[in-house]
């Protein structure tokens, strides 16, 4: 609308935008972070988990781990797969050794009170 009293006489219908009325001209805001679609949030990074949730992008960091507290997981930006790399002076223990999770043991896995 070209002319107006009022910022309702501007209602665009969009909840992505701040509706006003100045000197009597409608003004359409886009409002930021507003979204309808999971496409109204590509911030083009492979390493978050986009979404749109009741018209609000979020943009959560994908989790890349593998559950071994001696490795530790990143995402790599250029592909947005999941690297890990073994952490220096990690207290894990070695084949044939007690352990009560998978957790404990270098391998990551536990079986029968052993790292496998």
């Amino acid at each position: 609308k070209n002319c107006c009293l009022s910022a309702t006489d501007c209602n665009d219908g969009n909840v992505c935008t701040t509706d006003t009325c100045v000197r009597r001209k409608c003004k359409n805001i886009s409002k930021k972070n507003c979204c309808h679609n999971i496409t109204d949030c590509n911030d083009k990074n492979p390493c978050t988990v986009d979404t749109c949730v009741k018209n609000k992008c979020k943009n959560t960091k994908k989790k890349c781990s593998d559950n071994n507290k001696c490795i530790k997981g990143f995402c790599d930006r250029l592909n947005g797969k999941c690297n890990f790399r073994w952490l220096l002076k990690c207290a894990c223990k070695k084949r044939n050794f007690s352990c009560k999770t998978k957790l404990e043991c270098c391998s990551g896995k536990c079986k029968r009170n052993k790292c496998i």
